[in-house]
């Protein structure tokens, strides 16, 4: 019975310490998957941090090089010597002087905030940059779609109408003037409504629009659609449907007297 007592105490020890020896080396296993896990996903962190970072000084380096090209072209082309080409050219320069407005003074801020959670300058600074920053950008994305309505427009007054169609510099000028005016003022409510809150949990800011009610923010963002994408597209598709259909239609009468001026030829040559 002794030996037997001995027996049974000895497989009970030998049971335990099998299931510790399994629960740690559970333990050590989910620990290991955890660690690993962790460390795949920093390394997923610092190789999509890598790639965004990359890419957006990408986009920023050929944004300044193609801008500064066009501005070069249009001022030393010359096919853009005569009066009337030199004024659509200036449509395309405010086009690029937007874009590069958009790539100098709001890609870098917006990445580093994306980065960091917070503009430079300490926390006045990050207000005022959260304030400015997406106006700027709404009034430069404001300013290239209206000069591409406005160019569109010149364009179907000059092909539709061609003795009506006069561009002056100071035609060009008011127009100019009317399209950054116009986009200021779309792009002034996130100037009142913007602001920069601290998270000192993370230090970190939150730039954000604060709506007096849903209905403004609402309201705001239904204007934006019609005015900055909904009518400039329509206005662009509409003349440029009637442009082509013009061309189509003196084509056809182009064709129609150059067979009338051949059988006008070959009858004087019979007779």
């Amino acid at each position: 019975m002794t030996s037997v007592g001995s027996t049974i105490r000895s497989t009970v020890q030998f049971l335990n310490c099998s299931e510790n020896i399994t629960m740690n080396c559970t333990n050590f296993t989910n620990a290991s998957s955890t660690s690993a896990s962790f460390m795949s996903e920093e390394k997923e962190s610092m190789w999509s941090t890598i790639t965004r970072i990359t890419l957006c000084c990408l986009v920023f380096i050929l944004n300044l090089l193609g801008n500064t090209m066009v501005c070069i072209v249009v001022n030393r082309s010359r096919k853009l010597r005569s009066s009337r080409n030199y004024y659509y050219g200036l449509f395309l320069v405010n086009l690029s002087v937007a874009d590069m407005t958009v790539a100098i003074f709001i890609m870098p801020f917006v990445l580093m905030f994306y980065e960091t959670g917070k503009y430079p300058f300490g926390f006045y600074g990050s207000t005022a940059a959260c304030k400015l920053i997406p106006t700027l950008s709404l009034m430069c994305q404001g300013a290239s779609i209206y000069s591409l309505a406005s160019l569109t427009l010149q364009r179907y007054i000059g092909i539709v109408y061609p003795l009506k169609a006069r561009l002056t510099l100071f035609r060009v000028k008011l127009v100019l003037t009317l399209v950054w005016f116009f986009a200021f003022l779309n792009a002034f409510p996130l100037i009142i409504v913007s602001d920069g809150v601290p998270t000192p949990k993370y230090n970190q800011y939150s730039c954000d629009e604060y709506w007096p009610n849903g209905w403004l923010r609402f309201g705001y963002t239904l204007y934006l659609f019609l005015f900055e994408y909904l009518v400039p597209l329509a206005i662009i598709c509409m003349t440029y449907t009637k442009m082509a259909l013009v061309l189509c239609n003196r084509e056809k009468e182009f064709e129609g007297i150059r067979s009338c001026t051949k059988k006008t030829k070959l009858s004087w040559m019979y007779f």
